[in-house]
């Protein structure tokens, strides 16, 4: 269990106010003294993987993605998104990795770069066209969705075109584009 706490200061406590008992702070405050309230108890909960690789595993809790080299577990990226992220994709050959929803994170050993604007967030899903092209679909059902193409090799994001297909349609699990 991971329990979150917040400190009030200035508070005047009765002489012997009970506190919890959190390992060491098991006791009593006397006052006048600091206040110890617990706001909430919540279970951990694991993390999502997306995609992993031999070598890097891509995954996310809650707003976090972070992609890890399993070998020394060392963290190559921690991002935060609003909402969680939609979809991730790892190079075969390990050499860059993308983790997308509001926005598209692009991830090289030797450069980290963040895309969205106006026209490009709400990413819906990715696939690999080639070595070194990958397809991007934005949110379907959005006024502005479009494919849009990521040069891997110099992180260049280009809109192909605007995708209609499902304006104005009833949501499916199954997008094909």
């Amino acid at each position: 269990m991971r329990w979150e706490y917040r400190l009030y200061s200035n508070i005047k406590a009765p002489k012997s106010t009970p506190i919890p008992p959190f390992g060491s702070l098991i006791g009593r405050f006397d006052a006048p003294i600091y206040k110890l309230c617990v706001i909430s108890q919540q279970p951990q909960k694991l993390m999502k993987i997306i995609q992993e690789t031999e070598k890097l595993k891509l995954e996310f809790k809650h707003e976090l993605a972070i992609l890890t080299d399993k070998l020394s577990g060392k963290v190559l990226l921690e991002e935060e998104f609003y909402g969680n992220p939609n979809c991730g994709i790892i190079d075969s050959e390990n050499k860059w990795s993308i983790i997308a929803g509001i926005h598209l994170t692009f991830w090289k050993p030797t450069q980290t770069k963040k895309y969205r604007n106006e026209t490009f967030e709400w990413i819906y899903s990715m696939r690999i066209k080639d070595n070194k092209t990958v397809e991007i679909l934005t949110d379907p059902w959005s006024e502005k969705s479009s494919v849009w193409e990521l040069n891997t090799e110099n992180a260049e994001l280009s809109k192909i075109k605007d995708f209609k297909d499902y304006r104005n349609k009833e949501y499916t699990e199954f997008v094909k584009w």
